[in-house]
């Protein structure tokens, strides 16, 4: 049981690289829930932050990720029956060329070999709300 939620959890990351919210929906529980640190654009608001406005995650994310980025070279850490914990990049580089580059360990559970919970930590939130705030600042100017 561990090895196929190990395989849920890296399917559900590489659909979040590829952008295939269909995909990630088919991979979570009807009641999953995404928690990122609310002082993040799409913090706060779960599995919606997710998928909301195109979505949010990836509406904060798209201007600053082209495919490379977009990689999240995922290792899982631990592994057991309901549990999974990764621990995966998280890359951008704005239009100036100012690269964003920084761990986030993440913790999952699933029920039913479905992803109920998804907890990011971020080493830096400070830094990569920074980033996004820069980056949009420059965009408007």
């Amino acid at each position: 049981m561990t090895q196929t939620n190990a395989s849920v959890v890296l399917e559900a990351i590489h659909a979040v690289e590829r952008r295939d919210g269909e995909r990630l929906l088919e991979l979570c529980d009807p009641e999953a829930k995404f928690i990122w640190p609310p002082s993040l654009p799409y913090g706060g608001k779960g599995l919606e932050g997710l998928l909301e406005n195109g979505p949010a995650y990836v509406a904060a994310w798209d201007d600053f990720q082209t495919e490379a980025e977009r990689q999240m070279n995922p290792h899982v850490v631990a592994s057991t029956e309901g549990e999974v914990v990764v621990l995966w990049e998280h890359k951008a580089v704005d239009g100036n060329g100012r690269r964003l580059e920084t761990p986030v360990l993440a913790r999952y559970h699933l029920r039913n070999g479905k992803l109920l919970r998804a907890q990011m930590f971020y080493f830096d939130t400070v830094q990569v709300a920074a980033f996004l705030a820069n980056a949009a600042k420059r965009a408007t100017t």
